[in-house]
């Protein structure tokens, strides 16, 4: 049996909390702290997420409209890479690093809905 996308999506994000979570236990920081490696392993959680969510429709041009500022979206380069994303009014970034500018962003989506948690 195949996992659904929203499995696929909660096993992501517990693999993201794990991350943090045993890196501020491990070296007693804020989660605000994060190295550039810890950084990177989240990076590649998030488009990991991002190509989970690329394979079913709901794009939307930024030519067409841009989604409410400071909103996490999935975005779409013109490279062919996939973001979790934000976009602030004038520049898209990396949801995992602000400081992170994203270039080229040519569509966009809003992430799913949360799976329910069933008894």
């Amino acid at each position: 049996m195949n996992p659904t996308t929203d499995q696929i999506l909660e096993t992501l994000k517990d693999w993201k909390e794990t991350l943090v979570d045993s890196y501020t236990v491990r070296v007693g920081k804020q989660k605000g702290t994060l190295p550039p490696k810890v950084k990177r392993e989240i990076a590649c959680i998030d488009a990991a997420a991002c190509h989970v969510v690329a394979s079913s429709a709901g794009w939307t041009s930024v030519t067409a409209s841009l989604p409410d500022a400071d909103t996490e979206v999935v975005v779409y380069t013109g490279q062919g890479n996939y973001w979790l994303a934000s976009f602030d009014g004038t520049f898209w970034t990396e949801a995992s690093d602000s400081e992170h500018v994203i270039n080229s962003v040519t569509h966009w989506r809003h992430l799913p809905e949360p799976p329910t948690q069933t008894t």
